[in-house]
């Protein structure tokens, strides 16, 4: 109510302006390729995550069970501090031909296809469904 702004907005502002963000989480785990991967995340056969692929020596995959939001964020933020360069970025939700969000990441003569596979029980994905972490080498 009009009645509180006064008393409540400026103390509202006074704790918001105190929030401090930290630019990196320390002790991030990254994969034998120098990816980061986010807490909580174990490795796994890639043929658990994804059934339909022929070289399963050239992936990695991770399973864990952050939201695809949580985890679009986490990448984009760890991925520059981890010295890699983002060539292409597609999120999820976004493209309808895509159900998952990809990351092309680049270092120095390493090219690798981050992927976020979102996976839930209910019919609807959404960006706070957990997701999967999948690595192509290429």
């Amino acid at each position: 109510p009009r009645e509180v702004r006064e008393v409540f907005e400026p103390q509202a502002t006074k704790i918001i302006s105190s929030l401090r963000f930290p630019d990196r989480i320390l002790g991030i785990e990254t994969s034998r390729e120098g990816v980061p991967l986010p807490p909580d995340y174990t490795p796994v056969e890639p043929g658990t995550i994804l059934t339909d692929i022929s070289n399963p020596e050239q992936w990695r995959a991770y399973s864990g069970s952050s939201g695809i939001g949580a985890l679009q964020a986490f990448y984009l933020r760890e991925i520059p501090i981890h010295n890699w360069d983002l060539e292409e970025y597609v999120p999820f939700p976004g493209s309808p031909d895509i159900a998952f969000a990809r990351f092309q990441l680049r270092r120095d003569d390493r090219k690798i296809t981050l992927g976020l596979m979102p996976y839930d029980s209910s019919e609807q994905v959404t960006s706070s469904s957990p997701a999967n972490i999948v690595l192509k080498m290429i």
